[in-house]
């Protein structure tokens, strides 16, 4: 629960960072690794997750001829590997349908760039209440 915190709290910073210059510091990334080397997962485990997120990362990129930004590869290669691919799903499907919601109601258009951040922060934070919600019900 403590582990999950400092990423919320990290991830809260390179929001804010992120919105204001449209880059994610480099810390954030170092800080979620870290705290999943902290983790009770297995490192190879993290690895592999880390390993299939940057191939899909790549394969999206080369597929759609459009390059993904360094500082939004880090982030979800370092939340791969310490959330697993399923999490990250998850993750990602919140902040997608964040990044809608705020663009119907600033009727924005949605293929211009978002500073990536800004949505995977309260994703992972909508994530893990729900897992804490969960986990208490037990």
């Amino acid at each position: 629960m403590i582990k999950s915190a400092i990423i919320c709290a990290v991830l809260i910073y390179g929001a804010i960072i992120d919105y204001k210059r449209r880059e994610i510091p480099d810390i954030v990334p170092i800080v979620i690794v870290l705290c999943g080397l902290s983790l009770d997962l297995s490192v190879f485990c993290g690895i592999v997750w880390l390993t299939i997120m940057m191939f899909g990362l790549w394969s999206v990129s080369k597929l759609t001829e459009m390059e993904i930004p360094g500082g939004d590869y880090k982030l979800l290669c370092a939340l791969s590997f310490t959330c697993g691919l399923m999490e990250i799903a998850i993750i990602l499907v919140l902040a997608v349908l964040g990044t809608l919601f705020v663009s119907m109601i600033l009727r924005r258009e949605i293929l211009r760039k978002i500073p990536l951040c800004t949505y995977i922060a309260p994703a992972y934070i909508l994530s893990q209440a729900a897992l804490w919600g969960v986990m208490a019900m037990q």
